[in-house]
């Protein structure tokens, strides 16, 4: 499976300030100033030394993850925020495959929620309007159909869901149910969120991918909850929420998100080792988000041990991993 991030923030779509790129120009000039490198790739290197908010950005765009597998009759789609934009305007992405480029593609969009910032994409995407494409819609929120079409109303956009209708198919799911979709199986599991959010399953070939955004994981604390053999267990990789610091979340127990401790010790829990850190709060910068990822392996080490096998990482946009 390729696992790419077109988006990872939380809420709202952010844009980079002037005032930030000109930090990032500086550090750059500055450090080109002090390199012996003779070449770029040499000075790429140097770079790559830092920290990621010093020569660059995290995402802007809100959660959209697509999913490639020979397993999958089509693209996969995790969430159509505005990501979904970004995907549909990269030359790589399944959006941009010969049969879509020949309007008679296909793609399965898999929504962990109807918040506005995990749908608010689907409308820009330009695929939708060329006759022949078909798009099927996963979900186990009641309703699916009707919750999508209202995003095509004339009174917040141009183009009528009727218009759309014949190409556009859903697919409501059960509660913890597994579906086979091509080679892959793919389940689903509700999670604690204001509305209820789900996280979403995908095996293929001994590989296991699990997005587990919107929610405070207090599922995952209570002593009920089945070690070992839950939607999240075994996982190569999860893609989990990580919206608030501590005191952040403290401040705001009720918007169904988890602190970064929470995460830590829900990931040494279940002894998934590679966790990509998502749902980035829009009110952290680039370098505020550095320091959570700091303060995750602080966190870690301080009660788990120094040698504990947890990666964290936070996805780039763009960034594809090979399960």
């Amino acid at each position: 499976m390729k696992i790419r991030f077109y988006g990872a923030r939380g809420s709202h779509p952010t844009a980079v300030p002037i005032d930030r790129i000109e930090k990032i120009q500086k550090n750059i000039w500055d450090l080109a100033r002090k390199s012996s490198a003779k070449t770029w790739s040499q000075f790429q290197k140097e770079i790559k030394t830092k920290p990621h908010s010093f020569a660059s950005t995290y995402s802007c765009h809100t959660t959209c993850i697509e999913i490639l597998s020979e397993g999958s009759p089509m693209p996969i789609y995790v969430d159509m925020g505005t990501g979904l934009s970004a995907a549909a305007g990269d030359l790589a992405s399944g959006l941009n495959n010969d049969k879509f480029k020949a309007d008679s593609g296909e793609a399965a969009f898999f929504i962990t929620h109807t918040h506005w910032d995990h749908i608010i994409g689907l409308p820009t995407l330009y695929r939708l309007y060329k006759p022949g494409n078909e798009f099927h819609f996963y979900g186990a929120h009641k309703g699916l159909k009707k919750r999508i079409a209202g995003l095509f109303n004339k009174n917040y956009f141009p183009v009528e869901f009727d218009l759309l209708e014949d190409r556009l198919h859903f697919h409501e799911l059960r509660k913890d149910e597994q579906i086979p979709f091509g080679k892959l199986k793919i389940s689903t599991a509700s999670q604690p969120h204001p509305g209820t959010s789900f996280a979403y399953r995908f095996e293929y070939n001994h590989k296991i991918f699990v997005i587990a955004t919107d929610t405070d994981l207090s599922n995952t604390m209570a002593s009920s909850f089945p070690k070992g053999k839950n939607i999240y267990s075994g996982a190569t990789m999860v893609a989990v929420d990580s919206h608030f610091t501590h005191e952040d979340y403290l401040q705001r127990k009720t918007h169904g998100h988890p602190s970064i401790e929470r995460v830590v010790d829900f990931a040494a829990s279940e002894e998934i080792n590679n966790i990509m850190l998502t749902h980035h709060n829009p009110a952290y910068d680039d370098e505020f988000l550095d320091a959570l990822l700091e303060s995750a392996y602080t966190y870690l080490r301080s009660k788990y041990g120094e040698r504990h096998p947890l990666r964290f990482q936070l996805p780039i946009e763009g960034n594809q991993f090979n399960l």
